[in-house]
């Protein structure tokens, strides 16, 4: 799966599936590695794992990158990522001056 694939899932649980976006794409990498990090603390076998592949995949930093986990938890990172940007978005929001 591509970075697109995990930024689209994550758009439709959002509700941020109409241009223009609310986060550009740019605004879910993070998320995206930090997920990547965090499942594959809990959970070393998500990653997809190759005869040369060694440790943590280095990070994304385009929508085409591939995410190296198993399809398997393409879910959990996917509320991962939302949980983050929901997060940040709120503190954001508390942070504005009324």
């Amino acid at each position: 799966m591509t970075v697109q694939n995990i930024i689209d899932d994550a758009r439709a649980k959002l509700g941020d599936t109409v241009s223009p976006y609310q986060w550009l794409d740019a605004y879910f990498f993070t998320p995206i590695n930090d997920g990547i990090r965090e499942l594959a603390a809990r959970f070393p076998h998500c990653l997809y794992v190759s005869a040369v592949t060694t440790a943590l995949p280095s990070d994304i930093t385009a929508v085409g990158n591939t995410v190296l986990i198993i399809d398997a938890f393409r879910n959990r990172l996917v509320d991962l990522v939302v949980s983050q940007l929901m997060r940040e978005d709120k503190m954001q929001q508390q942070a504005a001056p009324q």
